[in-house]
């Protein structure tokens, strides 16, 4: 079946057809991620996981979830009869800290934003919600995680200048630390850290504002806090203590020299 005649029946990803929903549809990008899955567990509606490969598909299938392949064309069918479309981002750019993949992350990142792009354009004006899920370190990556952290900033700099694009689209931005599952909270400390289902609830709570219209940037967890409290004073103190040189220049006594 061509991608066209699914366009016109329906979405058939191997023997699931996905229906036209006729609630206000979540579209998950990043759905087998913890976070994804946490949404997909607790949303009451009707939910589109956006499907990266055949790998994503397979898994996503055995989860009983509506696909939507990421190179697909159906989104204009899926999404023609519905009064507004939610999105949940939970994976943008890299997802964890990792060996520097600048060639296999960039690609990724555009095939995203180019379905993101497709969901707008579907949406033809009616409002669209979006939800990015970023990290703390995007706003203050350490040394060692440069490259992950500017990474997601320029991901989600790329998705804000998309947004602006489209007047009805709305963009918050959530930048959590640590997430642990429920069941590993085995330490005093781990209080610290914002849970998968906190997070998800979180998501789900900035989609249902419906009051809110300029996006909305917020710190996720006590840690996330922590982290750009330190972050911050660590700025301050190297900005007040005398410039470093590395490697130090060698004093040349210009007499001998000569």
């Amino acid at each position: 079946m061509s991608a066209a005649t699914r366009a016109v029946t329906g979405a058939v990803v191997g023997l699931r057809e996905v229906s036209r929903p006729t609630g206000v549809p979540l579209v998950v990008v990043g759905p087998l991620t913890r976070t994804g899955r946490e949404l997909a567990a607790r949303h009451g509606g009707p939910v589109l996981s956006v499907s990266r490969g055949a790998t994503d598909t397979a898994a996503l299938q055995a989860a009983g979830a509506d696909v939507v392949d990421v190179a697909g064309d159906e989104l204009a069918t899926l999404l023609r009869d519905v009064e507004s479309v939610d999105v949940a981002v939970c994976a943008l750019g890299p997802v964890h800290p990792g060996p520097v993949d600048l060639v296999g992350d960039t690609a990724g990142t555009e095939r995203d934003l180019a379905l993101l792009s497709r969901v707008l354009d579907a949406a033809a004006g009616r409002p669209v919600r979006l939800v990015l899920v970023s990290s703390v370190v995007a706003l203050a990556p350490t040394a060692d995680r440069r490259y992950y952290g500017g990474f997601k900033s320029l991901a989600e700099q790329a998705l804000v200048a998309l947004v602006a694009e489209h007047p009805a689209a709305r963009l918050d931005v959530l930048y959590p630390g640590r997430l642990v599952a429920a069941g590993d909270r085995t330490r005093p400390w781990h209080r610290l850290h914002a849970g998968f289902s906190g997070l998800a609830a979180r998501v789900e709570r900035c989609l249902q504002d419906r009051g809110a219209r300029a996006g909305r940037r917020r710190l996720v967890g006590l840690d996330a806090r922590l982290w750009l409290l330190l972050r911050s004073l660590s700025l301050v103190v190297s900005g007040a203590l005398p410039g470093r040189i590395d490697p130090p220049l060698e004093l040349v006594d210009t007499k001998e020299s000569s």
